[in-house]
């Protein structure tokens, strides 16, 4: 059986695949608890360390169409179930096709030949491919065409054909649509799924931490598992709320202002730049970013001012200066390292001049990327 993950959810394909993993175990199993018998300890652990055994992971960036079918077509000793799992073939595959010159091209051909055998896999054998195939964009600049299987393919140059393998039958192939869910709109998709999810951990959820876990991490799924799995330690027994969200989650946006603030400290521009792409992506504004370095330069002074007062623990700080939590006073201890108290004022003036002038008329993006090289200029002070 072929099992199709393209343009899947990296946590969702993750868990699908374990899954698909979790049925192959079952399938060697079986024989030693046919007509209702009890398996002993031996021989399940035998038939793990079999399954092991015939248990593959293919690299599918290197391979070739023809390893993997001789390798997906071998039947073993005993008939025993086989899996197969490779990830990344189609999109290096699709590559090689865009560089041909025509659809007689070797790789034309490793790809007609690896479809057309695929029917004929063993019934033993299970063979899960994982790609991400993202549109490709036309020499006009517009986005390729997209086909009913969801999967975009291009007009303006040679693609792999993806309809073969989606179109293959369902006693064949099994294809899987496990989209990222969607943040926010009518039907909230990404909140329906952290509530299941967390329902499926037995965890129960209250207040607001729903929308704070989406506003704080937006979808990236493996870190709101991990940060669930966080949560259900700390509370114990009794429901997550709020407050505990507020303690133990970092706001990716707050993430990313640190990262800018990093940048700044260590005089890195590649790194504050970099950070500032990633939050301009993000659809962070102009004047927020300005109000959340501020910030974080208003806490550095705090910090460093509470140093000099003999305060050394970042827990002693955070309750001398009234901080939410220690984990913006950990940050600060470490960037006020960098500075002197002088060296902070003068950063201080200078985003002065900088929001002036955002309030004045001059373009904001702009007066905030002169601020990031100016800043990134100064001499900071090594620890």
């Amino acid at each position: 059986m072929l099992h199709l993950l393209l343009n899947c959810d990296e946590f969702l394909a993750s868990q699908q695949i374990a899954a698909i993993k979790q049925q192959f175990e079952a399938a060697a199993l079986a024989p030693y608890t046919a007509g209702g018998r009890a398996i002993t300890s031996d021989n399940r652990a035998a038939a793990l360390a079999g399954a092991a055994a015939n248990t593959m992971e293919i690299d599918g960036a290197t391979a070739r169409g023809p390893d993997i079918l001789a390798a997906a077509m071998t039947v073993s000793l005993f008939a025993e179930p086989r899996l197969i799992i490779v990830r990344g073939y189609l999109a290096m595959l699709r590559e090689r096709i865009a560089r041909s010159k025509d659809e007689t091209s070797a790789a034309f051909l490793e790809y007609e030949a690896f479809v057309k055998a695929l029917p004929d896999l063993p019934a033993e054998t299970g063979l899960v491919l994982v790609d991400q195939l993202p549109a490709r964009r036309s020499t006009k600049g517009k986005d390729d065409e997209e086909g009913d299987d969801g999967i975009q393919g291009s007009k303006s140059r040679l693609d792999l054909d993806i309809k073969a393998l989606t179109r293959l039958p369902a006693d064949v192939a099994i294809q899987y649509n496990l989209p990222t869910p969607r943040v926010g709109g009518r039907d909230a998709a990404l909140e329906g799924w952290i509530q299941e999810h967390a329902t499926r951990k037995g965890l129960r959820l209250h207040g607001a931490v729903i929308h704070m876990l989406t506003d704080r991490i937006g979808p990236d799924l493996r870190r709101i598992d991990n940060e669930l799995e966080k949560l259900a330690l700390y509370a114990g027994d009794r429901p997550i709320v709020d407050a505990d969200v507020r303690l133990l989650v970092a706001d990716m946006g707050e993430e990313a202002i640190w990262g800018l603030t990093d940048g700044l400290s260590e005089r890195n521009s590649a790194k504050a730049f970099r950070t500032l792409a990633e939050l301009w992506a993000d659809d962070k504004t102009p004047f927020m970013v300005m109000g959340s370095i501020a910030a974080n330069y208003r806490l550095i002074l705090r910090v460093k001012a509470a140093q000099e007062a003999g305060l050394r623990s970042a827990g002693d700080i955070a309750k001398a200066i009234g901080a939410r939590s220690e984990y913006p006073v950990t940050k600060a201890l470490r960037v006020a390292g960098l500075y002197s108290s002088g060296d902070l004022e003068d950063v201080m003036e200078r985003m002065l001049d900088a929001n002036q002038a955002m309030v004045t008329g001059a373009d904001p993006e702009l007066e905030i990327e002169l601020l990031v090289a100016d800043l990134t200029l100064k001499h900071a002070k090594q620890p």
